[in-house]
């Protein structure tokens, strides 16, 4: 049955109702409409890249970390080291003013980013974008103390896949907003919001707790909204039906945004839904996995089993001793009576069972996976990136 078409909400007219929250949010539904596939899929890798409770199971089926292993690979390629800002005059004309000037410059771009921590939310953008297809930040500007010259730094900050949304277009340059979500306490609601608090919808996130990101806490989940094509920025929560508050931008950005364009892998033709990489060899991956499975069977069955007649007495006994013995020094087993044996040969009273047809269709397995994994590879052009990969170890070992 084909799924239902996402509705979108015609009517956006805040100027309105320009106190109304009940517009922003159903901006937000739907632009949470529009990606929901997105998300649904992203939760799955997440879960296949990483999940413990499944790797630690001890029951769970034999599979091949090869998705694991592909990100490891990639993310030093993506960006491996922190960014070292370098500012020089864009005139070569030896000016004194010049250089000293960008000299200043390029020591406060340092200290902004060891403040900022820009390395760390580096790495975090690195691993959402080679995992799920798209990494996204935003910028704050704080002050503290009572007069705003006290304490002023700019953070930059790591958003969640699911606390960042933007209308669906087609490009970044025809993005009309864009919006971060943040859960707040009862008591940061307040401070932050006056009276209105009480009304808010506050709720566990259950979902961010299975994932380890969220405590017993309830809390509000509230919406910061910049608008281009109103010049306004307005902060909206479920369950209350005013705005919580708005206004003009309080900075002065390039771009208008908050954010700089998110970091994608690949994108839906068309629009800016992120299309993680994995899911170009998916298919590769279950085949690998169903071989791995059946390459741990077939190797369980692969024990040295032998036959021998029963009932024959201190020679069967013998021969079960032999079998059953644990301790390596113990090369000889005792028979008394040898001639039982008779003409024939030791090795002719035992029965083995064959095991070459098995070890020979492992074999055929093995090397059928290793052609499925070298398939994976030329998918992801990881070929080409490993030697550089190792040559870039050496490098940075020397």
């Amino acid at each position: 049955m084909a799924e239902n078409p996402v509705q979108f909400d015609q009517d956006f007219e805040p100027a309105a109702e320009p106190k109304s929250s009940k517009v922003w949010l159903n901006l937000i539904k739907d632009a949470e409409k529009a990606f929901a596939d997105y998300h649904r899929k992203a939760d799955d890798i997440d879960r296949l890249y990483a999940d413990l409770s499944t790797l630690a199971n001890s029951a769970r089926d034999r599979r091949f970390q090869l998705f694991w292993a592909n990100v490891e690979v990639l993310k030093p390629s993506i960006y491996a080291r922190p960014p070292v800002p370098v500012v020089v005059p864009k005139f070569k004309d030896r000016r004194p003013l010049y250089r000293v000037t960008s000299e200043l410059l390029e020591r406060a771009s340092n200290t902004a980013f060891d403040l900022a921590d820009i390395n760390s939310v580096m790495l975090l953008l690195r691993d959402d974008l080679a995992v799920v297809g798209r990494g996204c930040a935003w910028v704050r500007y704080e002050t503290k103390g009572e007069s705003e010259s006290e304490s002023e730094r700019i953070v930059v900050e790591h958003i969640d896949r699911r606390d960042f949304l933007h209308d669906p277009a087609r490009k970044w340059c025809d993005v009309d907003w864009v919006a971060r979500r943040a859960y707040l306490t009862r008591i940061e609601m307040k401070e932050r919001f006056g009276e209105v608090w009480a009304q808010a919808a506050y709720e566990v996130q259950r979902t961010e707790r299975d994932r380890g990101a969220a405590n017993s806490q309830q809390k509000a989940a509230v919406w910061e909204i910049w608008c281009k094509s109103e010049n306004r920025v307005v902060w909206v929560t479920e369950g209350v039906d005013d705005l919580l508050d708005d206004g003009e931008p309080h900075l002065k950005l390039e771009g208008f945004f908050p954010c700089p364009q998110p970091a994608y892998a690949t994108v839906r033709r068309g629009s800016l839904v992120p299309v993680p990489d994995v899911l170009f060899y998916k298919d590769q991956l279950e085949e690998i996995n169903e071989l791995t499975g059946r390459i741990h069977a077939l190797s369980e069955a692969v024990q040295a089993r032998g036959f021998y007649p029963a009932g024959a007495g201190e020679i069967g006994d013998a021969i079960e001793t032999a079998l059953k013995s644990q301790d390596n020094r113990q090369v000889m087993v005792p028979v008394a009576n040898w001639a039982a044996f008779g003409s024939g040969a030791a090795k002719d009273t035992i029965v083995w069972l064959p095991v070459d047809m098995i070890a020979t269709t492992i074999a055929q397995l093995v090397e059928l996976r290793r052609q499925i994994i070298e398939d994976v590879y030329q998918i992801m052009g990881l070929s080409d990136i490993a030697p550089v990969f190792v040559i870039f170890r050496q490098e940075r070992s020397t």
